[in-house]
């Protein structure tokens, strides 16, 4: 485990050597991120069959998180050895225990010189990878499924300025209370944003449908509310069903919009949002266009009357419901006129 955490370092330093040298990537050594890699999967191994391993192998998250900050990215970008680091950081233990009486963990993550470095890479890999949504459903969530899991472990964990960052970068912004804000002039997921190729992603079918929704509802305070006037019910419906968590039956995206953290895209901290937000879609209310279908002419006006007012005198037939037909309603109140 020693060895491991040193041949780490030693990777680390190569990189920083190369990067004040000027060095290209072409020069570095190919036998150095040979062995780099085989270190890299020695790591997930040794945790999942000993479970005590992963407490002794705290001293490899600082050079990995290091690696993963410096490290020059491939292309596609998720891909060896960039994929062995997310999966090798992934499986050990970030959250400081009780073992650990300083903060050194975190400090390993969130360095202060640059708390934000390690995150602000994921999010920059997460983005170059989320516009190959044409790859088939198994290499996205391969691909994905790790990144997005250690996001959400270290979301909890991280300073609260890296928190609102990363709610900026991942999360749909929240309605602005003044009108002339471009927020939400779309309904959620239609853009070409980074959480809105995310919204997409989570109509899948597969591991990305949890993964992305639970990622955000970690970003919400784990609040089923928030989740819902940030994302709209359209996209967290089905991932607080499935999990058991309460589905909110009134949020504020009619009237109000809640924020989270510090995070309020220029909105004053409880200040009342005046314009109304459709809590489906997430659309500003004002901005909806109603889809009235193709013109019709007066025969096929008479044609569609008809076939409604006999569906609904077989509806009122059958004796379950008693509704009054709409077609009746409409003749009696003049909505149509005869014409010579």
């Amino acid at each position: 485990m020693t060895n491991d955490h040193q041949n780490l370092a030693r990777h680390v330093k190569r990189h920083q050597t190369h990067d004040q040298a000027g060095m290209t990537r072409e020069l570095a050594h190919p036998m150095a991120d040979m062995a780099l890699q085989e270190t890299l999967k020695l790591i997930p191994n040794l945790v999942y069959y000993d479970a005590e391993a992963a407490s002794g192998l705290t001293g490899c998250i600082s050079p990995l998180a290091q690696l993963l900050s410096v490290h020059p990215l491939p292309t596609p970008p998720l891909q060896p050895p960039i994929t062995l680091m997310i999966n090798a950081l992934m499986n050990l233990e970030l959250a400081p225990s009780q073992k650990i009486e300083d903060d050194s963990v975190r400090s390993d993550l969130f360095p202060p010189t640059n708390p934000s470095a390690l995150t602000n890479r994921l999010v920059r890999l997460l983005d170059a990878a989320t516009p190959a949504a044409n790859l088939p459903q198994s290499d996205l969530e391969k691909s994905l499924g790790p990144l997005l899991t250690l996001l959400r472990k270290l979301y909890p964990i991280a300073p609260a300025s890296v928190q609102s960052q990363l709610q900026s970068d991942l999360l749909p912004p929240p309605p602005s209370s003044s009108p002339e804000s471009t927020a939400r002039i779309q309904p959620l997921g239609k853009d070409d944003t980074l959480p809105s190729r995310l919204l997409r992603l989570s109509l899948s079918v597969g591991l990305l449908r949890d993964a992305i929704p639970a990622l955000m509802y970690e970003m919400c305070g784990a609040d089923s509310e928030v989740l819902v006037d940030r994302i709209g019910y359209g996209y967290a419906a089905g991932f607080l069903s499935n999990n058991g968590l309460e589905v909110p039956g009134s949020v504020g995206s009619s009237s109000t919009s809640a924020h989270v953290g510090s995070d309020t895209k220029g909105a004053d901290e409880g200040a009342a949002h005046h314009v109304p937000i459709n809590p489906i879609t997430g659309q500003r209310r004002d901005m909806e266009t109603l889809d009235e279908g193709p013109d019709m002419s007066d025969e096929e006006k008479e044609r569609e009357a008809e076939r409604l007012f006999v569906l609904f005198e077989r509806l009122r037939a059958t004796g379950v419901v008693d509704v009054q037909n709409p077609v009746t309603k409409a003749m009696q109140e003049g909505a149509f006129e005869r014409t010579e």
